[in-house]
């Protein structure tokens, strides 16, 4: 990379927006380290984006334009940065998918990009073969910077329809999970998003070639976008084939469980979760309560949401029983009176 100053902002849209953040900066009179404390990015933060080694964030850009009072100068940059990091296969579908009024998602593998937590998204990238650090945050922040469609003063309207196994598989870790299906759980109130489950019992088979998103727009053709293996996917706009796979993604959405039941389903796999991973990391103690066999067989576990953990302390990798409070004294209360043999 050359020296700042002999920097070609033709180069590359990241290599412009280093050559204006540093125009700028000098004709404001300020170092590096005193935009630094304006904007409270790092000083070696601002040298990376001066010298095109770093793509800057949708907020670094404003936070910049803010503090050099630029009036948005920066900022109507950075979607050329952020259409540059994307990769080339996917460009034509970012200027589809902005121009959509409406939305449809079929994925039966992992949550919709548009619907994804940062942490869920870094753990995908990190996970692809020969990831690189600084190359995974490019791709999260590109990923985040889609979801901003649903800011627009008329977001569009977006269906998606996702199979169970999408919500159980564990991305990252159970907190990355279970944040992600929290913020699942969220949309549940937002008029212009609906979620639908495909459930492991519906048993449909129309989606098990892949996933798709499809866009309309009114006064342009319909298309979709067709993912593959790698993330290579294609656009498709020829009427014919997004037609068929229209009717695919109704095959589907048929099968899938209303939106209502859907949410409940959400909230259901994602409190399993929770429990799963607390009862895994609980603090096991021994109870009074072993009846009168010989031995404190019985051990407890006190949980989150007034749950008790309860576990023979003979076979502790066994499942445990969990009760609520009112559950467990009853089940105790019988131990102790004989009513329940150990």
């Amino acid at each position: 990379m050359p020296h700042p100053s002999e920097l070609n902002p033709a180069e590359s849209p990241r290599a412009l927006f280093g050559y204006e953040l540093r125009k700028h900066r000098k004709a404001a009179g300020l170092s590096q380290e005193q935009l630094s404390t304006r904007i409270q990015y790092t000083a070696a933060m601002i040298s990376s984006v001066e010298t095109a080694k770093r793509t800057p964030s949708h907020d670094f850009a404003q936070r910049c334009d803010d503090a050099l009072r630029l009036d948005g100068t920066l900022v109507r940059l950075w979607p050329f940065i952020h259409h540059s990091a994307t990769p080339p296969w996917f460009r034509p579908w970012l200027d589809i998918e902005r121009e959509a009024g409406t939305l449809r998602a079929w994925e039966p593998l992992v949550i919709p990009g548009l619907l994804q937590t940062e942490a869920y998204a870094r753990a995908i990238f990190l996970g692809e073969p020969r990831a690189v650090l600084e190359r995974v945050k490019e791709k999260v922040a590109a990923r985040l910077e889609r979801q901003s469609i649903f800011e627009r003063p008329e977001p569009p309207m977006f269906w998606a329809v996702i199979d169970e196994g999408a919500l159980r598989r564990v991305i990252g870790d159970p907190l990355v999970m279970t944040d992600q299906l929290k913020r699942l759980e969220e949309l549940e109130t937002v008029p212009h998003i609906t979620l639908q489950v495909l459930p492991f019992s519906a048993r449909s088979t129309a989606g098990l070639e892949g996933s798709f998103l499809m866009a309309q727009a009114t006064g342009l053709p319909d298309a979709v976008y067709l993912e593959a293996v790698g993330g290579h996917g294609q656009v498709i706009e020829r009427a014919a084939e997004v037609q068929e796979l229209l009717t695919r993604y109704e095959m589907i959405r048929a099968e899938a469980l209303p939106q209502q039941a859907s949410f409940a389903q959400i909230r259901e796999i994602r409190e399993h979760m929770q429990l799963n991973e607390e009862l895994s990391t609980a603090r096991w103690e021994k109870s009074t309560f072993s009846g009168g066999s010989g031995g404190n067989c019985v051990e407890v576990a006190f949980l989150s949401r007034g749950l008790i953990g309860v576990r023979d302390s003979k076979t502790p990798a066994g499942r445990p029983l969990v009760f609520t409070a009112d559950e467990w004294a009853d089940f105790a209360n019988g131990l102790k009176s004989g009513e329940l043999r150990p």
